[in-house]
Formats: structure tokens, sequence, C-alpha cells
């Protein structure tokens, strides 16, 4: 029973959270003032319901191992700060070329979701208190965004071990990025321009030149494709490896199309009340930038975790 609820517990938490997300886009746009006083407290609650599920998997054999596990949840916090606030290009006030979310990420593989979860929530709500230099308020809807990113992975990754992904992950990974690149071009042939909030200033970005309809979608092709053959090299290259590539491609490929171009659109639609359908456009463009470095990160580090044995014993990763 154990074993049949861990499998399924991705798919069920996949269809709250898109139902959450599909709730939440139609009541703003339809009844914004009575929904407004329910909207922290329903995802407040949808964070609970995940802590708990995910309680489970804070269990450590020994006290050693519960320290250690603590010890190395610090690490990575620590690790995800730097990457996320230091190590980092800020693009407008709300936006940055970062990769701490990469760690958060990994945290999920190496600690387990439940200390995942509090790496996630640890990075944003300190990295926002030691180095917030924007001047805007606290958000809880970011924060919200990392414990996912520390949370789902665990179960992803559990979920992907299954023969069909092993036999077809290529061609799904090709699937998948062939629909984000679709809906990226087509979104700047379809507008001449769009409105961009950036913080308190709005810029008009013009879609009908060369950078966006032809240099764009040239490199756009070119990253993605060029990473899944990288991907597939590296897949025949390390068979032995306990992770998998391919997998851990398709892993973080699910939570950043969740994170930073659904909720990350999403919220910043909320916050600054433009239209989600743009935010998403201007969030696939910093996936594109990430994706490939990220998951390159995440597999690297949860090898090094591997390679090293951080936790002292030889723990791998479940299959």
């Amino acid at each position: 029973m154990k074993q049949l609820i861990q499998r399924f517990l991705p798919i069920i938490l996949g269809i709250v959270i898109l139902a959450l997300i599909g709730f939440d886009i139609q009541f703003s746009q339809s009844n914004l003032s009575t929904y407004e006083p329910f909207r922290l407290p329903l995802f407040a609650l949808v964070f609970i319901l995940t802590l708990g599920f995910s309680f489970p998997y804070a269990s450590a054999t020994s006290t050693s191992q519960l320290i250690r596990k603590i010890t190395l949840s610090g690490m990575l916090i620590a690790i995800a700060i730097i990457l996320e606030r230091v190590i980092s290009i800020p693009i407008g006030l709300t936006n940055r070329i970062a990769f701490g979310s990469a760690v958060v990420i990994a945290s999920s593989l190496i600690v387990g979701p439940f200390y995942g979860m509090i790496v996630g929530a640890s990075t944003d709500i300190f990295g926002f208190m030691l180095f917030n230099t924007t001047g805007l308020a606290f958000t809880p809807f970011v924060t919200v965004g990392y414990v996912v990113l520390g949370f789902l992975p665990y179960f992803l990754y559990r979920l992907f071990q299954g023969p069909m992904f092993k036999r077809f992950g290529v061609h799904i990974l090709l699937g998948l990025l062939t629909l984000i690149s679709t809906y990226a071009i087509y979104f700047a042939y379809a507008n001449d321009s769009f409105t961009f909030r950036n913080g308190p200033e709005v810029l008009v970005i013009e879609l009908d030149q060369v950078a966006f309809r032809i240099v764009g979608p040239i490199v756009l092709i070119t990253v993605f494709f060029g990473f899944v053959g990288f991907i597939q090299w590296l897949k025949n290259f390390t068979k032995s490896q306990v992770l998998k590539p391919m997998t851990v491609a398709l892993m973080v490929f699910i939570v950043e199309i969740l994170i930073t171009i659904i909720w990350g659109g999403l919220w910043r639609s909320i916050y600054f009340g433009a239209s989600q359908w743009v935010f998403f456009f201007t969030q696939t463009g910093f996936f594109v930038i990430g994706y490939p470095i990220k998951t390159l990160l995440v597999y690297f580090l949860y090898l090094s975790y591997s390679r090293y044995n951080l936790l002292n014993e030889r723990e791998k990763f479940p299959a």
C-alpha cells in the first residue's frame, strides 16, 4: 500500500497544483474582490497538506543520521542563497538570472521531500531578509514556489524510473520542449508588442523585430535540441551511474515548467495586475536560459553527494 501511495502521490499532487492554478486564474479574473481574502489562506492550506504528506519522509534510522540530514540541509540552504542572491544577474526589480533553485531541487533528492521543503522555504525567506535590494515587499507566492521545488522532485524522480520513461524518455522530453518552443514562437508572431511590468516600471516590448522573430526562435531551438543531444550522450557515457541524466532532465523540466513559467507567470500577474499570458512568455525566456544549466547542476550535485558519501552511508537513491 505504501509503495502504491508513493507511486501515485506525484500524480495526485500534480493534479492538485494544476487544479489550484486553474481555480486561481478563473476566480481572479471573474470575481477578484470576493476571492481575494481567501487566496492566501487557500495556498497556506495546500502548503500544510503538502507538509503533512512529506512528514513520513522526515524520519531517520538514527540520531546521527538525523543530525547529518539537518547539517546537510543547512549547507544546501547556504549554497542556494549564494547562487540565487549573490551570484546572480538582476533583470529589473522582480527578475534575475540565478541558479539557486537547482540546489533546492537537488536537496529534494539528497535529504528527501520534508527537508527539501525546509531548504526551499529557508532559501527564499532568508535570502529575502539578507539580500533584498529591490525595496519591494515580501510575497509568500515566491516562497510557495520554492517549497514545491523542494518537495516535488523526489516523487517525480521515482515516477520517472518506470519502464515507459526509461524507454521513451528522450521522445517525451523532445515533445515537451517542442510544445514550449511552439508557444514562444507563436506568441512572438501573434503579437506585435506587449506591455511588460518590471516592478513599478511599465515597458512596451516590440516583438516585430528580427531579434524576436528570427534570432530568438533559432537560439531557442538550438539550445533545447542541442541540450537533448548532450543529455543523450551523457546517458550513454554514464550508464552505470545511480542517477540517470535523462530522468533528471525530465524531472527538472516538469518542476521548472510548473514553477518558473506557470507559477512564476501567475504570481506576477497577481502581484502586478497584468495578463498572465504575457508573463508566461517572459518566463519562458528565463526558462530557456536556466533549464540546461539547472539540469546539469542538479545532476552533478547529486553525483558529488553520492560519490563522496556526505551522509557516510551507501544510501543510493531508490530505484
